[in-house]
């Protein structure tokens, strides 16, 4: 999947890449993660993360460009795990803000500080339209050893947030001994 615009931000690409997944139909598996004892595994960075806690028959995987890992439920939500260590150092809650960039009808619904492994986390939950459709953005950025990770769950309407959400990015394991 191609930027959605010369010049769009790492956010405003994450944002918008689920968005597009959530309205266009992606449906092909594949995830760069590697399974591990129960747990997905990132081969190259080393961190590790549970598969979401949800019913595994309402959730299949799809591929979504960029995404670690990404899902799609028959009501068109999507949840993607993004990782990015090229970046450098940036506070979470500006990274999480970005998502809100380039989306003028939006109302933010929590917007907080979280700490994950002991590393600086941000979550940042929003409702806006898209394509005539309300959604509604549950995303968790983190910064952790070097890299940045985008948790996000984009759902038509307004679902309550979801207690699975916050139990995905929460079995998040860092990569050990990253410099």
């Amino acid at each position: 999947m191609p930027r959605p615009w010369p010049g769009s931000t790492r956010a405003t690409t994450l944002a918008l890449s689920a968005a597009i997944a959530l309205s266009s139909g992606v449906s092909c598996a594949g995830s760069p993660l590697a399974p591990s004892g129960g747990r997905w595994v990132h081969p190259s960075i080393g961190y590790a993360v549970d598969a979401p806690a949800v019913s595994p028959q309402a959730w299949r995987a799809i591929r979504v460009d960029g995404a670690d890992l990404a899902y799609r439920r028959s009501d068109g939500s999507t949840l993607t795990l993004m990782s990015d260590c090229a970046r450098g150092d940036a506070p979470p809650a500006l990274l999480a803000r970005q998502l809100l960039i380039g989306t003028p009808e939006r109302e933010v619904v929590r917007s907080e500080a979280v700490a994950l492994a002991g590393a600086p986390g941000w979550l940042l939950v929003f409702q806006t339209r898209e394509e005539g459709t309300e959604v509604t953005v549950n995303a968790l950025t983190l910064a952790s050893d070097g890299c940045t990770f985008d948790w996000l769950w984009v759902a038509p309407g307004r679902p309550e947030v979801a207690p699975w959400f916050e139990r995905w990015w929460g079995s998040f394991v860092p990569p050990s001994g990253r410099t």
